[in-house]
């Protein structure tokens, strides 16, 4: 290859680098707000960007960040996940009124919006 096809190699994988580091933080802002489903998409296309210039790019690095953050968002996603379920499980233990009853009905629809 020369200089100039170097070059421009390096200035396209830069880039892509920034733009992988962009999807980076917004997967993990959403994480912040219990918005996995969302964190997860974007997660997913960074993975799919990633498999996509593999072959032109070395991105092992970034395959592995992306997939450890996708891991730990699964993790989490599923730990909600059973903490309502086992409010729930509570609840049909319980009288129901209308204060348990509606805390336990906003922790399902944030489990539902988020699946």
């Amino acid at each position: 290859m020369t200089f100039n096809n170097n070059f421009v190699m390096y200035k396209q994988k830069k880039e892509l680098i920034k733009d992988l580091k962009i999807y980076q933080s917004f997967a993990l802002k959403k994480v912040d707000i219990e918005d996995f489903k969302s964190a997860l998409s974007k997660i997913d296309s960074a993975l799919t960007l990633i498999e996509e210039f593999q072959s032109y790019f070395d991105l092992k690095t970034e395959l592995n960040d992306f997939s450890e953050i996708r891991q730990k968002v699964l993790t989490e996603f599923n730990d909600h996940r059973d903490i309502y379920l086992r409010r729930y499980n509570n609840l049909l233990k319980e009288t129901l009124t209308e204060t348990n009853l509606e805390y336990f009905l906003i922790g399902l629809f944030c489990l539902f919006i988020n699946k």
